[in-house]
């Protein structure tokens, strides 16, 4: 490592700072030298051409004629993440993917595909992220009374059949049924149901009591019954703006803290920014 980092030290001069490539077996590792003396350093699945001094180009042609451009890292990034979007349909072609993960690969094969985007993507997130989702959009709206009209007005997420399969209202009093009609209706369901995961749900429930043994279970079972719930509901609080920064970064954020090991589950995919020298 500590010769690669040199050999990358010595092909700099103060004058120019090209995009270059290393060879790293049938991928390429791409670096790039910036103002402050740092790296900016990414790994990717595709090839560019390399011209004779170790610069990456990108061939484009226009007009009857080809020309010749230095990519930038960000063309880097979007082309990285295209071709992780082709690879997860690819793979899951004659399976279909979950509801979830088929609206993050398309989002990952869009040219206009932003980070800031990328990590609002249910599909990335894990169950706790998704519980945390809730329980903090329940702290924005909980004694507001703007706020819960706004709910009250936007669409329901369509959970009345996990609902009916539930048998949650068979322990609830006629005049307190859980109907579903209303973004508000949703959420008090997902909050009191899966959040919390009541006991009387497990004693009023018919059906095989694993599906509803632990929060996890019932995340399942909702995935399962009604797959775009997450998706229109993560739609529905961007748009109204009372969450500026997705649980998913702080939820990965405390796990590589925990191992120890910053960054692991940042998706900026294979990118690193830091001194070499």
């Amino acid at each position: 490592m500590f010769m690669a980092v040199k050999y990358v030290n010595d092909l700099y001069d103060d004058e120019q700072i090209p995009l270059k490539a290393l060879n790293f077996d049938e991928s390429k590792i791409f670096y790039q030298l910036n103002a402050q003396r740092d790296y900016h350093v990414l790994l990717t699945d595709f090839k560019l051409e390399i011209s004779p001094t170790g610069n990456a180009r990108n061939n484009r042609k226009g007009k009857g004629k080809a020309s010749s451009t230095v990519p930038t890292v960000d063309e880097l990034k979007v082309a990285n993440w295209n071709g992780l979007g082709q690879l997860l349909q690819k793979l899951h072609k004659n399976l279909g993917l979950h509801t979830e993960l088929n609206h993050f690969a398309e989002l990952l094969g869009k040219k206009t595909v932003k980070y800031e985007d990328l990590v609002w993507e249910a599909g990335l997130w894990e169950h706790n992220s998704k519980v945390q989702f809730i329980r903090e959009i329940y702290w924005h709206y909980n004694n507001d009374e703007a706020k819960i009209s706004q709910l009250k007005l936007r669409a329901s997420l369509g959970l009345k059949s996990c609902i009916d399969k539930l048998e949650v209202n068979k322990s609830r009093e006629p005049n307190k049924e859980i109907n579903d009609k209303s973004l508000h209706n949703s959420l008090f369901f997902l909050r009191v149901y899966m959040v919390a995961h009541r006991d009387d749900l497990i004693k009023g429930y018919g059906g095989a009591k694993e599906t509803v043994e632990d929060r996890k279970a019932v995340v399942r079972l909702l995935m399962k019954e009604c797959p775009t719930y997450m998706v229109k509901l993560i739609a529905e609080i961007r748009h109204l703006g009372w969450i500026k920064e997705s649980p998913f970064l702080r939820t990965a954020l405390r796990k590589s803290a925990d191992e120890g090991n910053f960054g692991t589950n940042d998706i900026s995919f294979l990118t690193w920014s830091g001194k070499l020298h």
